[in-house]
C-alpha cells in the first residue's frame, strides 16, 4: 500500500464521523489534508460540530482501524483542528 492509498483509505474512515471533515487548502486535493510521515501520521480536520472531545475520539477509533495492517499502524496520530465551522455554533 502506498502513502496515498493509506490517505484515501483514513479519509473514508473519517467520513463516517459528524461534524468533522478533512482540512483541504486551497491547492490541493482531499489528500492533502493527510501528512504520513515515516514517525507519525497527521490528519487535518474542520470541526463542523461541537463538543470536540468526544469527536475526536471517534475519528482516534475509526483512524486507527483504518491504519491496522499497514507500515503506519503503529506511528504516532496525530488529529490536529485547524478550524471550526460557523456551523458548529448554531
Amino acid at each position: 500500500m502506498t502513502s496515498t492509498e493509506a490517505a484515501e483509505r483514513l479519509l473514508r474512515a473519517l467520513a463516517e464521523v459528524p461534524g468533522l471533515r478533512p482540512a483541504v487548502p486551497l491547492l490541493g486535493g482531499e489528500t492533502a489534508a493527510v501528512e504520513i510521515d515515516p514517525d507519525r501520521v497527521r490528519v487535518r480536520l474542520v470541526a463542523m460540530a461541537l463538543p470536540l472531545p468526544p469527536l475526536l475520539d471517534q475519528a482516534t477509533g475509526l483512524l486507527r482501524g483504518a491504519l491496522a495492517g499497514t507500515a503506519w499502524e503503529h506511528l504516532p496520530l496525530t488529529l490536529l483542528v485547524t478550524d471550526i465551522d460557523g456551523t458548529a455554533f448554531e
